[in-house]
């Protein structure tokens, strides 16, 4: 494996693989907006989602916004709120196969929107995180750091066994497999036939595992701060990537994703990883301050990944940053720029029927860039 430090330079981007090297221009068409400063909220917009309405769908920490288009409105009144909790700290907003709306929350449950009501109603209490729709429309959630099914039909919550000793950290889905990882380091899948989760592999060292991804016969887990670990599916380590970013200490990691050109895009609190799948070869980006079409901030928070083959980024501190495979450089927005941002803290990204990309920052909310 050969690990390459590389800047993004002026209007060239490349990615040195066995002698390759890939360079575009920039032809993007996208353009940033923001919203009026009296509906900014300068909290966390924690998801974004769209409706069969064409209504988009926001979440904060503290609120849940409706957008048609025209204006926000703020639905908090009509949300049954956990009468022991101070907060509900709303953490995701989805859209099922049928249209129905939920939302989750750490200290709120899972909710789900009553059409006859227009009222977010209290499905089950608990802390609930990464709720995923399966083909058969049951939903799969952590919830109190368990792994659980939700049945919508039945309104039945299933806590699912197999890791009642651990505390579940991520859960991950891919064509109806089901992964789940704890705060120890241990990984986990969900047996059909057994019908709970069986351990599959411990990363060498105790470590949180953030992010899961399968990919091709290998099964990748992110932890905290040990780097990048590559599993066989047999549950054999492949792989180690330390994931260092001054060649001696690994970078705090916070999200991957994968993009069009079979590269893994890694973001830690240091700086932005690539890893060629094809190639094993590892690259690492840093922010320079020097060059126009450097990455703006190195703590990289959000990865997101479209079919177009775009990439974004959002950053803590630093803004938004996005690459195309038909560009030739990062092109990246902040709040000074003329069209800019809400605030440069970005935390999530989502896009629409019509290809726009809806971006959370943690001062509100973008327009969308398209």
């Amino acid at each position: 494996m050969r690990i390459l430090r590389v800047y993004l330079i002026i209007c060239f981007f490349a990615i040195v693989k066995s002698g390759n090297v890939y360079s575009v221009l920039d032809v993007s068409q996208y353009r940033f907006h923001t919203f009026p400063a009296s509906i900014n909220t300068h909290q966390a917009v924690t998801s974004i989602t769209k409706d069969r309405q064409g209504k988009m769908w926001i979440t904060t920490e503290d609120d849940v916004l409706s957008f048609d288009g025209y204006s926000f409105v703020s639905l908090i009144r009509n949300v049954d709120k956990s009468e022991d909790a101070n907060r509900m700290m709303f953490n995701r907003i989805f859209s099922d196969y049928y249209g129905n709306l939920y939302l989750s929350s750490r200290y709120g449950g899972l909710l789900r929107m009553s059409a006859d009501r227009f009222r977010f109603e209290s499905l089950f209490k608990g802390n609930v995180a990464f709720p995923c729709e399966a083909s058969d429309r049951k939903i799969w959630l952590l919830h109190n750091e368990q792994p659980a099914v939700f049945d919508p039909e039945t309104n039945k919550l299933t806590i699912l066994q197999g890791m009642e000793k651990r505390k579940g950290s991520t859960l991950y889905t891919f064509n109806d497999e089901f992964w789940a990882g704890d705060i120890a380091g241990e990984l986990f899948y969900f047996g059909p036939k057994s019908g709970k989760f069986i351990s599959f592999a411990q990363l060498p060292v105790k470590d949180m595992i953030q992010r899961i991804i399968r990919y091709g016969d290998f099964v990748y887990a992110l932890s905290d701060h040990s780097g990048l670990f590559q599993y066989a599916l047999d549950g054999s380590l492949v792989r180690h990537y330390p994931l260092f970013y001054d060649g001696k200490s690994s970078a705090y990691a916070k999200d991957m994703n994968i993009d069009s050109q079979n590269v893994m895009w890694i973001g830690v609190q240091n700086g932005l990883f690539l890893l060629d799948l094809q190639t094993d070869d590892l690259l690492f980006l840093q922010n320079d301050s020097h060059q126009l079409y450097s990455l703006p901030y190195n703590s990289i928070w959000t990865i997101y990944t479209n079919e177009n083959g775009e990439v974004w980024t959002g950053t803590y501190g630093g803004g938004l940053a996005y690459f195309n495979y038909s560009d030739s450089h990062y092109r990246f927005f902040t709040q000074t720029t003329g069209n800019s941002l809400s605030y440069n803290i970005v935390s999530c990204f989502a896009e629409d029927s019509d290809r726009n990309i809806w971006i959370g920052t943690e001062g509100g909310r973008s327009e969308p860039f398209g």
